[in-house]
């Protein structure tokens, strides 16, 4: 975020994880391959047994792709993060208490770092256990709903072993309806 915000450069999000022995999954590799390596455009599908994909609304919004890591996204707020105005906001978890989540979510809403978004994409809501009566995914609709923008959720993005790879920093479309996320072909 910081590479974006400071020098308008696109990076990569994605194949955070490995297997036990290191590798990353066919699945993994081949998407960080075609982000690396290839031109045509990307394309990452949602997937309804993914549990953010109870997120999903309707519509389609188009915009820079900025975020990732709840717990980054707040961590660089006042300092690294760019402006989110006429964003999609790429949110994913892992490993992270409830509260914590509560916190992050809160803060980065009510400091109006969220205000003008475009969009927002979901990836992987994992690790975070619930507390009754508050769980990750009743708080993201809760704080996410009152922005009137369409959200896609159950994105194979973030902490996963076969997690997909996009580029923060590039123009990129969610489509709610169709379920997908796509970056144009890059020259």
């Amino acid at each position: 975020m910081a590479l974006w915000r400071n020098s308008a450069t696109l990076s990569v999000h994605g194949a955070l994880t490995g297997s036990n022995d290191g590798q990353l999954s066919d699945i993994a590799a081949r998407s960080l391959r075609s982000v690396l390596m290839e031109s045509e455009p990307i394309t990452v599908k949602s997937d309804p047994a993914i549990e953010s994909g109870a997120l999903t609304t309707e519509g389609k919004a188009s915009g820079t792709l900025i975020g990732g890591s709840l717990t980054m996204l707040a961590t660089a707020a006042g300092w690294a993060l760019p402006s989110l105005r006429g964003a999609i906001l790429l949110i994913e978890s892992d490993g992270i208490a409830i509260g914590q989540f509560e916190r992050d979510l809160t803060m980065l809403v009510r400091a109006g770092h969220l205000d003008g978004i475009a969009g927002v994409a979901i990836g992987h809501i994992s690790g975070t256990p619930p507390n009754p009566p508050i769980d990750a995914i009743g708080l993201l609709r809760q704080n996410l709903e009152g922005f009137g923008v369409s959200i896609l959720g159950g994105l194979p993005i973030g902490h996963d072993p076969d997690a997909r790879s996009v580029l923060i920093g590039a123009q990129t479309q969610i489509d709610a309806d169709s379920g997908t996320l796509t970056q144009p072909a890059r020259a």
